[in-house]
């Protein structure tokens, strides 16, 4: 019997032998490896690779518990975290003006830092009041969402900071109009000033994927 390389055959148990036959998938004359793998999108294959990581390292535990060591733990949990931050930045939301992301994901949680009623463009503070720096800081936040393929209904908490707490009323009145319904959770506070002078600064953590309010509105 030869053992190597060339056509390989099998037996069909009469002594004969036939050429061994790929198979096939779809439509006549098309042909697919039958270990090749289907075609991911990039979010799917970032999560393919972090589930496989982490089996990989479970399996690891487990095989050698001599190695759960403190030392060899932290290295582990320091990795996974690693695997799993993912910086947000989109030139469709103002430039970050200091030493800080627009948004950092975590696992399934995005953290959006606090958003300013600046306009992208020009990265000054739009004119009109607290009520328009509001409108504003609200749409940047929706730009950050929208590249990380969430929306509004994604955000779970906001914080929204004042330079004056009598504006409160004001703010409100435009953050209904992007929190319509089963609003999120939020804090406000006023602080004695805000960067750039402004007037009104939100910043929010939403989780990454579906979501649909509807479902935690109960009856």
């Amino acid at each position: 019997m030869a053992w190597g390389g060339g056509d390989h055959t099998r037996s069909d148990g009469m002594g004969r032998r036939r050429p061994h036959q790929e198979q096939t998938y779809g439509q006549p004359g098309e042909r697919r490896r039958r270990n090749s793998l289907p075609e991911l999108s990039g979010d799917e294959e970032y999560w393919t690779l972090v589930g496989c990581l982490l089996s990989f390292f479970s399996r690891i535990l487990c095989l050698a518990p001599d190695m759960t060591s403190s030392r060899f733990i932290n290295t582990f949990m320091t990795t996974m975290a690693a695997l799993v931050r993912r910086i947000i930045n989109t030139t469709s939301a103002p430039a970050a003006i200091g030493p800080y992301s627009q948004a950092v994901v975590v696992d399934r949680t995005m953290y959006i830092s606090g958003q300013l009623g600046m306009d992208p463009a020009s990265g000054q503070l739009v004119e009109g009041g607290v009520q328009a720096q509001t409108k504003q800081a609200l749409v940047n936040m929706g730009e950050i969402l929208k590249a990380a393929t969430c929306s509004y209904d994604n955000v779970v908490k906001t914080t929204v900071l004042l330079a004056d707490m009598n504006d409160f009323t004001k703010v409100n009145d435009v953050y209904k109009q992007f929190f319509s319904s089963s609003f999120p959770a939020r804090a406000a506070y006023q602080v004695a000033a805000l960067p750039r002078g402004g007037l009104v600064e939100i910043e929010a953590v939403a989780g990454v994927g579906p979501s649909d309010r509807r479902l935690l509105m109960g009856p």
